[in-house]
């Protein structure tokens, strides 16, 4: 009875982990983007082991209306943000061991945005519409649970942090430079008057798992 037992165990947790590591593509997207003006989708590809590889487009719209008690120093006109941007990086799974892409994870990526920025009067007049390219650096934890019947379902959770840098910007009018452009609200305008380009990067991802038919390594 012992050994019937515990051999129903070993084989509930083999295959529980040969159906993570069974796992080579995933289909996510982050419904929590909306609260950072961002709509973000992902695809993460085993690499190799416990190595994924992932690429994640978005779409970015904000509107800029600044507080009367403004005090980081940030535009005292409106602003509306629209922009397209992608994300590159790289995943390594941890803990537990050998069933990724399920456990905890540290990723690092690299990534490009281009926004067009609609400068207003208080009376919401256009007077400038600006374009900026940003590169971005940026490095998250987290951790990813697949489950379901089929082991199809992912879900998790990751943050850290983002450095953006300005690659280029041009103001139809020249009467706008780069230091017009507002920090968002998520970002840490206590450092260089909300200029500093660092941001708080917080996500949740919702998807789909699927399987590979060979192992590659």
């Amino acid at each position: 009875m012992k050994r019937w037992i515990l051999g129903s165990i070993m084989f509930l947790l083999v295959g529980h982990a040969s159906a993570q590591l069974a796992k080579q593509r995933l289909f996510k997207v982050d419904p929590l983007s909306f609260v950072f003006k961002e709509l973000r989708l992902s695809v993460e590809h085993r690499a190799f082991k416990d190595y994924f590889w992932t690429l994640s487009p978005y779409g970015y719209h904000h509107f800029w209306r600044s507080r009367s008690d403004e005090q980081w120093g940030r535009p005292t006109f409106p602003q509306k943000y629209y922009g397209v941007g992608l994300r590159a990086g790289a995943r390594r799974y941890f803990i537990p061991k050998g069933v990724s892409p399920h456990g905890f994870f540290v990723q690092a990526h690299v990534g490009y945005r281009q926004l067009w920025i609609h400068n207003y009067t208080t009376g919401l007049q256009i007077v400038d519409k600006s374009r900026l390219g940003q590169g971005m650096i940026g490095g998250t934890v987290g951790y990813q649970w697949i489950s379901g019947p089929r082991k199809d379902f992912c879900y998790g959770f990751s943050g850290g942090f983002e450095k953006l840098f300005v690659l280029n910007y041009h103001s139809s009018s020249g009467l706008f430079d780069k230091s017009d452009v507002t920090a968002n609200w998520y970002e840490f305008p206590f450092l260089l008057h909300g200029r500093s380009g660092l941001r708080l990067y917080l996500g949740i991802e919702v998807g789909f798992a699927f399987l590979q038919k060979h192992l590659h390594w």
